[in-house]
Order: structure tokens, then C-alpha cells, then sequence
């Protein structure tokens, strides 16, 4: 398999970047519309319209729900009807979400190790 850093999909309606892998797995986040004042909007990494082809409006990165998954289940993931293939993320925006990541409180701290660690 490839490299997955930085590519992107679209699944339920939402933007999912993968920001890190190893030779095997990946981390992948989702992107999600910014509501200010939400309890559900995480203010530690948020994009705006023009950051990728997909986000038409501020929006953040939900690292509640950012996962560590197996390439080999990923390739599957991409390859059926579940997701469609989104642009390219810029290496300055995967920057900004791993520098950002840190400073999540929601972030498991072994998906944090990864980012670190790859």
C-alpha cells in the first residue's frame, strides 16, 4: 500500500484527513462545521473556506473522534460506497491539525503518542 498521509474522503457527509501513519495503521480525523459557542465545537484547530476544496465554511477538527485504524481496513473503507475521494490536504494544513492536536483536550492521548511518534 501507499502513502495515505494527507489524503482525504468524504464519509457521512463529513471531511476525513488522514494526519499520520506508520507502516501499518493511520490516524484519520474528521472535520466538522464550527457553531461558536457549541459545547460540541473543539476551538483547538479551526479551518476556514479555502483551506480545502471540501470546507465551504469555518469548521473544526473533531479529535474526539479521531481514530487509529489499520491501513488494510482503511483500503477497504475507500475502495466501497462508503467514501468518495476528496482533494489532496496541503502539507500546511496537516501541519496546522498535528501542531494544533496537542492542544486538544479531547484527544486520546495514544492517538496523540502516534502523531508523535510518526
Amino acid at each position: 500500500m501507499g502513502n495515505f498521509k494527507g489524503r482525504s474522503f468524504i464519509a457521512k457527509n463529513h471531511l476525513c484527513i488522514i494526519i499520520a501513519e506508520n507502516t501499518t495503521d493511520v490516524v484519520i480525523v474528521n472535520i466538522s462545521s464550527y457553531r461558536k459557542g457549541s459545547p460540541l465545537s473543539d476551538n483547538s484547530c479551526i479551518l476556514h473556506k479555502g483551506d480545502h476544496g471540501f470546507i465551504k465554511h469555518d469548521s473544526f477538527v473533531v479529535y474526539q473522534k479521531a481514530s487509529i485504524t489499520a491501513k488494510s481496513v482503511l483500503q477497504k473503507l475507500l475502495d466501497s460506497e462508503h467514501a468518495s475521494p476528496a482533494s489532496q490536504a496541503s502539507d500546511e494544513i496537516i501541519n496546522k491539525i498535528i501542531k494544533s492536536s496537542s492542544t486538544s483536550p479531547y484527544l486520546n492521548p495514544k492517538i496523540q503518542q502516534f502523531i508523535i511518534d510518526y
